[in-house]
């Protein structure tokens, strides 16, 4: 099941206001129709696009075997602006090579340091598994002032609103 989890039910109560649907909907629905790069960092400033690393196919063809490019990043956007980070797993085959992008839509992802690279402790149907930052995609929806996540944007409107509440109804008093 594709939204099975508590974290999910919070998606979908959210998503049933009018406003946080049609404003998710059209964020998601743009970023699913951006085009996707795979790049590397050169030695000097700039970086180089990789359009024969085989990844690229992955990203801008056939990430997964159920969603088109388009509805697999809109799936990732929308979860980003709700939750403010979205993931997906790589799959790789018995060489390493990357063959798949499983989006971790159900599941709870904690990422965290290990020195200097990151690391992702995830939770998925009860277990929980351990992934380095070579194997998961991490998409920020928005600034991150935590370390590694950031924060939800709709999350933060809401704290907002509720402080704008909050100091016009005892202005009112």
């Amino acid at each position: 099941p594709l939204y099975s989890s508590a974290a999910s039910d919070v998606y979908k109560r959210q998503m049933k206001l009018t406003a946080v649907f049609g404003c998710i909907s059209l964020l998601s629905g743009t970023i699913g129709t951006c085009p996707v790069r795979v790049v590397q960092k050169g030695s000097s400033k700039g970086t180089a696009v990789l359009s024969d690393h085989p990844v690229h196919y992955l990203v801008n063809v056939d990430p997964h075997a159920l969603w088109s490019p388009e509805v697999f990043f809109e799936g990732l956007g929308a979860v980003g602006f709700l939750d403010g980070n979205s993931y997906a797993d790589i799959e790789r085959n018995r060489r390493g090579e990357a063959i798949g992008l499983r989006p971790l839509f159900d599941a709870t992802v904690k990422p965290f340091k290990r020195g200097k690279r990151a690391a992702y402790s995830i939770t998925e149907d009860g277990e929980t598994f351990g992934r380095d930052q070579d194997d998961v995609l991490h998409f920020r929806a928005s600034v991150t002032m935590q370390g590694l996540e950031a924060l939800s944007p709709l999350k933060c409107f809401a704290r907002s609103m509720g402080c704008l509440l909050y100091t016009s109804d005892a202005a009112d008093e």
